[in-house]
């Protein structure tokens, strides 16, 4: 949001993180039909701790049976929104993900498959038992995608977390401050709690410099940026996001010795 908070001059002080929205991830798979998952079973999964789609720890419901196929775990060796939110997860939801792995924007796990790019990943989710995630606005037409469970037992697809219900533990909407968001984007994130919320997601941030006049930056940009982060946070986010309404601001952004209003 705040580009050069990439690189900031030394002398501006800190980066300012703000929580903006909630985005879903989807799992798809190369399957004859769709399975469900849960998010212990889609962790063990992508570590390779199981390599049968006919295991039976994926027992599914109703008797359906999923096929004597190897899994196929693909992931990207570059860095993507995606494997940042699964790797948030999993580091929740798995000790021997925490502990190996932890929250990294890529990762190999127990990859069968790596690969570089969307269009390769795209493309290897064609190989039967294949298994990889992305954001749903990336899968390829007519791919199938796991139906995860929540927290009420029954399970979702992505698309749930498209109407704001993929909601972090403990907040509700408006805004409470029931619980705290992590402070910065590289660490886990709390379990969705609503019982029909999808549970697969990740958290949209802005990152700015809380120092806003530096390298002949007018007032009229900072207060621009300041108004933005306003916005989104009133729930002016893009479509295909969950907004998280009337967070407060993560602290003051400062122009020069004066704090902006």
């Amino acid at each position: 949001m705040d580009f050069p908070a990439l690189h900031p001059p030394r002398t501006v002080g800190r980066l300012l993180y703000q929580p903006l929205a909630t985005y879903p991830v989807a799992v798809a798979v190369q399957l004859p039909q769709a399975p469900q998952l849960d998010l212990g079973q889609l962790c063990a999964l992508l570590l390779g701790e199981i390599r049968l789609w006919n295991d039976p720890k994926l027992a599914q419901a109703g008797g359906v049976r999923l096929p004597a196929l190897p899994v196929l775990v693909i992931s990207r060796s570059d860095p993507n929104a995606a494997s940042f939110a699964v790797s948030q997860t999993c580091s929740t939801e798995s000790r021997n993900w925490r502990e190996r792995i932890g929250v990294r924007s890529r990762w190999q796990a127990g990859a069968s498959k790596l690969v570089s790019g969307l269009e390769a990943q795209r493309a290897a989710l064609a190989l039967p038992g294949s298994l990889t995630v992305m954001l749903p606005s990336e899968l390829p037409p007519g791919a199938q995608s796991a139906r995860l469970r929540a927290v009420g037992g029954e399970y979702f697809g992505f698309e749930r977390a498209r109407f704001g219900f993929a909601v972090p533990r403990g907040l509700r909407e408006p805004w409470q401050g029931a619980v705290q968001l992590p402070s910065d984007p590289y660490a886990p994130l709390p379990a969705a709690n609503a019982p029909d919320a999808y549970p697969l997601r990740g958290l949209l941030w802005g990152v700015a410099l809380e120092q806003q006049k530096y390298r002949g930056r007018g007032r009229a940009r900072a207060e621009a940026l300041r108004d933005l982060l306003r916005a989104l946070r009133s729930g002016g986010v893009p479509e295909g996001l969950a907004p998280l309404p009337n967070l407060p601001l993560p602290g003051t952004f400062f122009y020069g010795a004066k704090p902006l209003p």
